[in-house]
């Protein structure tokens, strides 16, 4: 997989996460293989909230992320 391979799954990522939590401006903080995609949401007073979510790549080019499957997570 090449940097611009990794950077369009990563937009693909981030694109499928702003349009579940349209309002709230996510932010994803790591995608490592073979663990749940872990993510970010800012409340208005700028606290952040932290989750974790199973996804999947397929062909290299389609995410698929198993909304059931998040949960809020403690960052430390």
């Amino acid at each position: 997989m090449t940097n611009n391979d990794e950077q369009i799954l990563w937009d693909r990522i981030l694109i499928a996460l702003r349009k579940q939590y349209s309002d709230e401006k996510p932010e994803i903080i790591e995608v490592l293989p073979d663990r749940p995609l872990t993510f970010h949401i800012k409340d208005a007073d700028g606290k952040l909230s932290y989750y974790a979510v199973n996804y999947e790549i397929n062909n290299l080019t389609e995410v698929n992320i198993d909304w059931s499957t998040v949960e809020q997570i403690d960052p430390y």
